[in-house]
């Protein structure tokens, strides 16, 4: 069994509350997670919106590889104009002022 698998595996047996979340998660779950969260990202996607959710889990968890990683992947998308990216106009707060 993988690293990453056995990893994966310990974060979900772990603690029932450790369950992710059906879409982004908030900046509440991510911190009480935190200490599982040196994993990748839960908004999966290639979209300039889902890498902007992932820098943002990232950034939440502290995970600053992670964070690095997803920003040279964004402006390495030379498609990705930034003016035209759609506001995301989430519904949590929280998530939406980050």
């Amino acid at each position: 069994m993988t690293s990453l698998l056995r990893r994966l595996l310990a974060f979900f047996k772990s603690n029932s509350s450790a369950t992710p979340p059906d879409g982004p998660p908030t900046v509440t779950w991510l911190l009480q997670n935190r200490a599982n969260r040196k994993l990748p990202a839960l908004t999966k996607g290639r979209t300039p919106t889902a890498s902007i959710y992932r820098m943002y889990e990232y950034l939440v968890t502290d995970y600053i590889v992670g964070l690095r990683t997803e920003i040279e992947f964004f402006f390495n998308q030379p498609s990705w104009a930034v003016a035209a990216i759609p506001d995301p106009e989430d519904t949590d707060p929280e998530r939406y002022t980050i």
